[in-house]
């Protein structure tokens, strides 16, 4: 009897020690791979913040349309100042003076590529090609066009803006101030030459010269502002529509003022 209660007594104390050492085993040994790599619900970094994100970092990539800056080309208004057989020249003007005769030319200026206060060379021509050589673009893509503004003492005012002969009109202005405007590139021979028409003006003419006549009313008149300008043959409908265009183009003024009013 004895001993079945020792035997019994020693199956019992091994199932629970067996027992013990089951329940001890799932929380006594760490698992180390839990340890070394992240855990998979770990966020990833805010893109859209984080300091080391491309995108905070590199420029933006938007590309834009790069405008081609306008070709800075002087332009003046010259009269001539001396004249042989050998030599022409011509200085800059700002201001120009005369009588203002009824019929009588009031002046005749030059156009040059230049803003030198003078200019020469054998003939127009050769003074014209030298100036445009110095200009260091390609000045066969441009034109010039004028711009003739004169009030009346009666408080009128007037403004001619002429880019082709056909500008020139003999509206109510014409009493006052008669305008023509000459091709002297074309005009290789010296000597007497006709102003420029619709009818002898094409794509390759050019107005080099501006003349202004007095009109039968020519004493009414007070000063008279003129502006050269040059000018693509893409931009000829736009100043056409808006004449302040022109100050942002390349331009020079001088006025003409009576001799009476000096």
């Amino acid at each position: 009897m004895n001993r079945k209660i020792l035997i019994a007594t020693v199956l019992l104390l091994a199932f629970v020690l067996l027992l013990s050492s089951c329940g001890s085993g799932q929380t006594a040994v760490p698992d180390e791979s839990k340890e070394t790599e992240p855990a998979d619900t770990q966020l990833a970094p805010d893109t859209e913040t984080s300091p080391s994100s491309p995108l905070d970092t590199e420029p933006d990539t938007v590309e834009t349309e790069e405008q081609t800056p306008r070709d800075v080309i002087s332009v003046g208004i010259y009269d001539c100042i001396y004249e042989d057989y050998y030599e022409e020249r011509y200085g800059l003007v700002r201001t120009l003076y005369d009588d203002m005769s009824r019929g009588i030319d009031l002046c005749v200026v030059g156009i040059f590529l230049s803003q030198e206060d003078v200019v020469s060379g054998p003939k127009f021509q050769d003074i014209w090609r030298d100036c445009a050589s110095k200009a260091g673009t390609d000045v066969t893509a441009y034109r010039t066009g004028f711009l003739m503004e004169f009030a009346t003492a009666d408080g009128s005012s007037f403004s001619r803006l002429i880019m082709r002969p056909e500008d020139i009109t003999q509206d109510e202005s014409w009493e006052y101030v008669e305008t023509y405007t000459y091709d002297d590139i074309a005009n290789e021979f010296a000597g007497w030459y006709y102003h420029l028409t619709p009818d002898t003006f094409d794509e390759n003419s050019l107005m080099t010269s501006f003349k202004v006549t007095a009109g039968s009313r020519i004493k009414e008149v007070g000063e008279i502002h003129l502006t050269v300008f040059l000018y693509t043959r893409d931009e000829m409908d736009s100043i056409y529509g808006n004449r302040e265009l022109i100050r942002e183009l390349n331009s020079y003024s001088a006025v003409i003022i009576p001799s009476e009013n000096r």
